[in-house]
């Protein structure tokens, strides 16, 4: 069934290691600066943590956009090294283009949480920021979306898309039922 499916799309290590499943090794602010200052001066931002996380978002944006609109293979070109490396572009049109039309076409979209980090589990060195979006869609109406970019060639550039049903709330421990 649609609206419990979670569906991979080449965030497989990154998000696998990151958002969902394996938390982040507590860090201190000062690890944090040491791994953005080891960085190559081309995986830096040129702009202070808010203003890259406002042009990250801004792309991401943009991107995302491109696959409500079902252009996916231009999505794909627009998409950094990392993606590109682990899916190739027919492969991923096929799976994006069928995991949207299983959901169907975007009812709504608010975010719901930017996160800027220096370093990832499993990725190359670099600066990612993330989205989560709470989403809905004509198929699944209880939805989120992942979207994660690096900053690459002079700009942000997504690393991929995961879309999933939210789980239904637990019930209550304290919750009776009339039978």
């Amino acid at each position: 069934m649609i609206s419990k499916a979670i569906v991979w799309l080449a965030l497989l290590g990154m998000l696998a290691g990151y958002a969902c499943d394996t938390p982040e090794a507590p860090s201190s602010s000062s690890s944090s600066a040491a791994a953005e200052a080891a960085l190559p001066k081309d995986k830096l931002p040129p702009t202070s943590k808010e203003d890259s996380t406002k042009n990250a978002t801004a792309a991401i944006d943009a991107w995302v956009k491109l696959v409500d609109e079902a252009q996916y293979p231009t999505a794909w070109e627009e998409s950094g090294a990392w993606l590109k490396q682990v899916e190739g572009k027919d492969a991923w049109v096929k799976q994006i283009g069928a995991i949207r039309n299983a959901y169907g076409p975007l009812v709504s979209r608010t975010v719901k949480t930017v996160d800027y980090k220096s370093q990832i589990p499993r990725m190359p060195p670099g600066i990612y920021v993330t989205i989560t979006y709470d989403s809905s869609f004509a198929n699944v109406k209880d939805a989120y979306e992942e979207i994660g970019a690096t900053y690459e060639d002079k700009q942000w550039r997504p690393l991929g898309y995961y879309v999933g049903a939210k789980p239904p709330p637990k019930a209550s421990p304290n919750a009776t039922s009339d039978h």
